[in-house]
């Protein structure tokens, strides 16, 4: 959702797909992205981090022949890291049980399509 400063820099959705395709010598078929609105606060704090929101180029991801589906994948709730926690982290994750209703929902086109 965000790009992450240092490492995806200008990536659009469509840049992180391609990488993720070269990285695992695949390629991918379906992309979902998330149509989430996210506060302030966090676009703030990731701006801070001279991270930005991921440019979604759902034309040219369709032109290159996937499927893009769209989906809000966001909980709600706004996160705070442990001060134990080294790594760095977001302020926002993803909702399992949407993610999961999602992956479901994929699973059953690709199903009724065979």
């Amino acid at each position: 959702m965000f790009t992450v400063n240092g490492q995806t820099n200008g990536f659009t959705a469509y840049d992180h797909v391609r990488t993720i395709e070269k990285q695992l010598e695949t390629q991918i078929d379906t992309v979902v992205y998330d149509t989430s609105e996210v506060s302030e606060e966090v676009l703030t704090y990731h701006r801070d981090k001279k991270e930005e929101p991921v440019e979604i180029d759902v034309d040219e991801m369709k032109k290159a022949g996937y499927d893009v589906l769209s989906r809000d994948l966001l909980d709600r709730k706004v996160y705070t890291k442990s001060g134990a926690d080294a790594l760095k982290r977001s302020k926002i994750r993803c909702a399992p049980d949407k993610v999961l209703a999602t992956i479901n929902e994929i699973l059953k086109i690709e199903e009724s399509a065979e």
